[in-house]
């Protein structure tokens, strides 16, 4: 289901915010691309502007909402500065409330499990993003965030179930099984996915997406010279197709994973990975 016109603006604001909760550079990051574009950079940037002044701000909001606690102007413009301010546990509570009031639009109900997940509370993110999956089956942005969370979590087998379940309804979708191949990969089930992403890449060549995957797969598990050569090239490639401006995100992360960052030891262990590149995405 599409957002609501009157949340529009409002998740319109979210770029920068939406960009500082998700997972950092991991195989499952670029699902969330079609997510991240639902929101456009905001005109101003809050963040020049003094703490004070924004914190003030803030009290203002939760002055009228002492007397209207169910404002969804104050609750949208308290949610956003207390994200900007780094104040996420605090904004769980509007949060919770615009979920509440505004039951139609999945987007605040995925922030919320983001949040939840990013503040250790991933019980209830899980929970939250599980119930949003059920509520709204259909929603492709809803079933990614859910993928994620339960990668992220450690249940990996789950967001295969999801996405295989997925396929069943709208078969050889690319986009259902561009995010099955990153589970794969993340999964250490690097055989399948390095299929998957061969069938998308001979599908449509002109894709960097496939083509990114795959030679993250490829550094991720092995460090013979051929396989990075390879490795390399399939980045090249993908840096040569991307939008331009996705182009400079790509171009960090072939470097992250040139430089052997991120490993996956084990069919059974997650990934790890060093400390992100500090430049973060635009």
């Amino acid at each position: 289901m599409a957002a609501s016109n009157s949340s529009q603006p409002f998740m319109q604001r979210f770029a920068k915010l939406s960009l500082a909760i998700v997972a950092p550079l991991i195989l499952i990051s670029f699902s969330l691309l079609p997510i991240l574009q639902i929101f456009n950079p905001p005109q101003v940037n809050p963040s020049q502007l003094p703490t004070e002044q924004l914190q003030a701000e803030v009290e203002g909001y939760q002055e009228v909402l002492q007397r209207e606690p169910e404002n969804l102007t104050a609750l949208r413009g308290l949610v956003e500065l207390q994200l900007r301010l780094g104040q996420q546990q605090e904004a769980i509570a509007p949060l919770t409330q615009l979920t509440k009031l505004q039951p139609e639009d999945p987007s605040y109900g995925m922030l919320l499990g983001s949040l939840l997940l990013q503040t250790g509370e991933r019980d209830k993110g899980l929970s939250q993003l599980r119930q949003l999956h059920e509520r709204f089956p259909d929603d492709s942005g809803v079933l990614r965030e859910l993928v994620r969370a339960e990668v992220e979590t450690g249940n990996a087998q789950q967001a295969i179930a999801l996405l295989e379940k997925q396929l069943e309804v709208i078969p050889g979708d690319p986009s259902l099984q561009m995010q099955l191949a990153e589970v794969y990969a993340r999964s250490g089930n690097t055989t399948q996915a390095i299929v998957l992403y061969d069938q998308l890449i001979e599908r449509d060549p002109s894709d960097f997406s496939p083509l990114l995957g795959k030679a993250m797969t490829l550094l991720s598990t092995a460090s013979e010279e051929a396989t990075r050569q390879e490795a390399k090239a399939l980045f090249d490639r993908a840096v040569r197709l991307a939008p331009p401006q996705q182009r400079p995100d790509v171009e960090r992360l072939a470097t992250f994973y040139s430089q052997g960052n991120i490993r996956i030891a084990n069919p059974n262990a997650s990934p790890t990975a060093s400390p992100a590149p500090s430049s973060s995405p635009q």
